[in-house]
């Protein structure tokens, strides 16, 4: 417990990192955010991804559904249990924020759907058109508009034609493999990687709540094995981004092979968060 804040601070045996305070600024309200500390700039350095297929791979993930559960199911899921969901991706972070009611179980359905994003991500060929084809829309809007012109030309002489800020234009968008940056976005998406932090007039206790990120979250596995390309080039990022001055062996930056805890604790099958 943080005395200053007043935010509660645990971590999950599988590396997840989460941060809980109840408030009364958005009365009936629960705002869970998870956020990854893998961003853009990961991608178009040695060793790393295509420029934009970050971009490109999180909105395919949210337009493709979730494990057997086609993307109208879910979308319909979250509208009648009124949840909220925004997808973001940064230069340094990739976010993912939910808003939910209180009442009526929201936050435990809140994490239910976060579960299934990171255990069950799907990257459908369909959707994967689909997000292509919208930036490339979003791209011709953009060469018709002359501030967004000028903004790109300024960016492009202040960064020294550095491609990570610039604007996805159709030769970017043409490079984008979808199984390499489905994989890039899922080694962004282990969970020693993620930080979640839970805000808001939440009916639950604090062990309650404690309870549902482990139940939820605290079951997630890595997605890809530790020796995966795209898992140790997002490790190394990581590790040069803060230890600029070391060089530690990536071996260091990855997960221990199994989280300790009692093996009835990893029972959680996906029935227990089925969508109706």
């Amino acid at each position: 417990l943080d005395e200053d804040t007043g935010v509660r601070m645990v971590r999950l045996s599988n590396g997840v990192a989460c941060n809980y305070k109840h408030t009364t600024f958005d009365a009936g309200q629960v705002f869970v955010r998870i956020q990854s500390r893998t961003g853009a700039l990961s991608e178009g350095v040695p060793g790393g991804g295509v420029v934009g297929e970050m971009v490109v791979s999180l909105d395919t993930l949210m337009d493709s559904g979730l494990g057997e559960h086609s993307a109208q199911d879910v979308e319909r899921w979250l509208f009648l249990n009124a949840i909220t969901v925004e997808s973001t991706v940064t230069l340094e972070r990739l976010t993912l924020t939910m808003s939910v009611s209180a009442t009526e179980g929201g936050l435990a359905k809140a994490l239910q759907f976060a579960h299934l994003v990171l255990s069950s991500p799907r990257f459908d060929p369909d959707a994967f058109a689909r997000t292509l084809k919208d930036n490339e829309i979003e791209d011709e809007h953009r060469c018709m508009s002359l501030a967004s012109k000028t903004w790109t030309t300024l960016m492009l002489d202040a960064m020294g034609g550095d491609a990570r800020f610039q604007p996805l234009g159709r030769d970017k968008l043409g490079a984008i493999d979808r199984e390499k940056a489905s994989q890039a976005l899922l080694a962004a998406l282990v969970p020693h990687r993620l930080e979640v932090t839970v805000v808001g007039d939440y009916a639950e206790t604090g062990q309650e709540l404690e309870d549902l990120l482990l139940l939820y979250l605290g079951t997630v596995a890595s997605p890809l094995p530790a020796d995966h390309p795209s898992l140790q080039h997002a490790a190394q990022v990581l590790h040069d981004r803060h230890h600029p001055a070391r060089r530690l062996p990536i071996a260091a930056m990855l997960p221990h092979s199994a989280p300790t805890r009692d093996p009835k604790q990893w029972t959680l099958s996906l029935k227990t968060v089925t969508l109706p």
